[in-house]
């Protein structure tokens, strides 16, 4: 079973430990990787937490066990420091001046958490060299690393109404992460980001959340005995996209287009309306940020949707200017190109209308009037909070924004 580690009988080097004060050997032996009959308790995940190019120095608030490309080998003992210096594939690690080598290195406290920048993890603190960067990861079960998502995700919720809200976006959760897991890539296999899911330290653990996760233990949504390709979004909008429309052009049966409800669930989200304003110069900004060739002398004489997608998404977005010449934008790249106008991040939603305002001739102000945030694909966050509210199960909130799949047991998938 995975994260059954066998330790055997701690030796003393004296000899070692009166020079360098830190280290004490020790043998460390892993069990093999399988999914058969395993729970997800018993499945490890790779989250990178952080990447760096340069030296980190490492404080030891806490006695910890260090392990070498997943061999371990020293205990170094509370208020010593490291330093872990990235190389060609491999890491330096220095300790009281003394070197040693290797592709990776582990920390792992006796405790319940292990230490890394103040912060606290459950599991295994890994530094990885890829090329020359340091790469530092949380290796912990997929279970735990639940509790660093749900709250993440999901805020602070101390609402019992939202139970079944939460125990749904879990089993999501889950079923995304295992899927991750499944594609095994070298280094790790999630971000802790938005890029993948936002995941945090032990410090954001949240009571609800860490029994939703206890209480659909292994619990998957699947389709045809796989794990099914889930995707969320906090606010939809009213409207769920098909995820051939932001994904990929594979047609997946419970991915496809429909309203979130009549009235829409997710109506009480703070997203649910939202605007922007930008003036023409705003606008060209943004395009040459993102690399579009504008001339300097040229204005924007018009902007707007030329085509949109059933859920009223905009496909294809036309930027007019001076000189006749237009620039098309389309829907992949929209929210990433016409960013928030306070810069804090991409454009909430491509589910918007264009309205402009001019002074005489001249375009002055273009009013981008939209609903939802996210990419509308898959579950709908605060859909989901209007359906706990009104009593429906998480079994019926999964099968509303993933119809026609089932939930299952990991250990029962294909």
């Amino acid at each position: 079973m995975f994260f059954n580690f066998l330790l055997t009988q701690k030796k003393f080097f004296s000899h070692i430990i009166n020079k360098y004060n830190f280290v004490l050997a020790l043998i460390l032996i892993s069990s093999p990787k399988v999914f058969s009959n395993a729970s997800s308790s018993d499945i490890p995940i790779r989250v990178l937490i952080k990447k760096i190019n340069s030296t980190h120095k490492y404080i030891f608030n806490q006695t910890v066990n260090v392990s070498r490309n997943s061999s371990a080998f020293a205990i170094v003992e509370k208020s010593n420091s490291a330093e872990l210096s990235p190389g060609s594939e491999k890491i330096t690690l220095t300790i009281q001046g003394k070197e040693f080598s290797g592709e990776s290195f582990d920390f792992q406290s006796e405790e319940s958490f292990t230490e890394f920048e103040k912060k606290k993890y459950r599991g295994i603190i890994r530094f990885v060299c890829s090329g020359k960067s340091l790469m530092i990861l949380n290796v912990l079960n997929l279970e735990d690393y639940l509790r660093g998502v749900l709250p993440s995700e999901l805020g602070n919720i101390k609402s019992d109404s939202l139970k079944e809200a939460i125990e749904a976006f879990c089993i999501t959760s889950r079923t995304f992460a295992l899927n991750r897991i499944k594609e095994k890539k070298k280094y790790y296999d999630l971000e802790s980001s938005v890029l993948s899911q936002v995941f945090s330290s032990v410090e954001t653990e949240n009571k609800l959340c860490n029994y939703a996760i206890d209480n659909t233990k292994s619990l998957i949504v699947s389709y045809e005995g796989k794990p099914a390709q889930v995707f969320y979004s906090s606010c939809c909008g009213g409207y769920i996209e098909d995820s051939r429309n932001v994904f990929n052009a594979t047609l997946i049966p419970y991915l496809k287009a429909h309203p979130d409800g009549e009235p829409a669930n997710c109506r009480f989200s703070p997203f649910f309306k939202w605007q922007e304003e930008y003036s023409a110069e705003d606008i060209v900004n943004l395009l040459k940020s993102s690399g579009k060739k504008i001339g300097d002398s040229l204005e924007i004489t018009n902007m707007n949707i030329t085509d949109i997608y059933e859920s009223g998404r905009a496909y294809s977005l036309d930027i007019h200017f001076s000189d006749s010449s237009v620039i098309n934008i389309l829907s992949k790249d929209i929210r990433n190109i016409i960013k928030r106008k306070n810069g804090k991040g991409i454009l909430k939603s491509s589910l918007f209308k264009v309205t402009e305002k001019f002074q005489g001739e001249k375009l002055d102000l273009i009013i981008l009037e939209g609903k939802g945030n996210g990419h509308g694909v898959g579950l709908c966050q605060w859909g989901s909070f209007q359906l706990s509210k009104e009593g429906k199960s998480y079994s019926e909130i999964l099968q509303f924004y993933f119809p026609q799949t089932k939930i299952i047991n990991i250990n029962e998938t294909n």
